[in-house]
């Protein structure tokens, strides 16, 4: 009998890691924050505004940034150019709410 499982996402790292995709969504995707309330709650601390915690924050949304840029290379419609430039914007300062593929 086989298994098939995906390595891709699994790994070894800070346990944080797994709270800075939520947190992203919530600062780019328009989640409600109160979701963020919720899983910290029931996680036992809150991480955010820890040094530490912003940092991998932000390398979580530069590799969503990269990802929306390679994606727009390889499809350059006007809806994957708009979504990288988005992204891209964030990096000097814009705010706009990024959009979900």
């Amino acid at each position: 009998c086989g298994h098939i499982i995906d390595w891709e996402l699994s790994g070894d790292g800070p346990r944080w890691w797994d709270l800075v995709p939520l947190a992203n969504r919530i600062a780019h995707f328009g989640y409600p924050a109160n979701t963020w309330d919720d899983l910290v709650a029931g996680y036992g601390e809150n991480p955010a505004g820890a040094p530490r915690f912003e940092n991998m924050r932000a390398l979580h949304a530069a590799l969503l940034t990269t990802g929306a840029i390679i994606r727009a290379t390889k499809t350059p419609d006007a809806k994957t150019l708009a979504e990288a430039q988005i992204r891209l914007n964030t990096w000097t300062g814009s705010t706009r709410e990024w959009n979900a593929y």
